[in-house]
């Protein structure tokens, strides 16, 4: 008969129930593993993205100030010739 200890478990079953949570331990820390190198990459990307979306809205300023500049150099030449002409229509 093999040995039983005061809670009634041989230590064949002790050394089950160790074993057992040993693989569980192992596969635990195996997953965590996956998902810390998931979150580094995830981490990774949203840096990419900001970076990105930050890019691209200093881009947006820049061509927004472009248009402005743009229309302001419309509506002087629209003036320029109006101006002109008058002097045509004057002569």
């Amino acid at each position: 008969m093999a040995y039983q200890n005061p809670a009634g478990q041989s230590a064949a079953d002790k050394s089950r129930q160790r074993s057992e949570i040993q693989r569980n331990i192992i596969m635990l820390e195996a997953d965590k593993g996956k998902k810390n190198a998931q979150k580094m990459q995830l981490g990774a990307e949203i840096r990419e993205a900001k970076k990105a979306r930050e890019r691209a809205e200093v881009e947006l300023q820049i061509n927004q100030l472009e248009l402005k500049k743009i229309e302001q150099e419309i509506a002087a030449m629209e003036v320029s010739v109006k101006g002109l002409q008058k002097k045509l229509n004057a002569i």
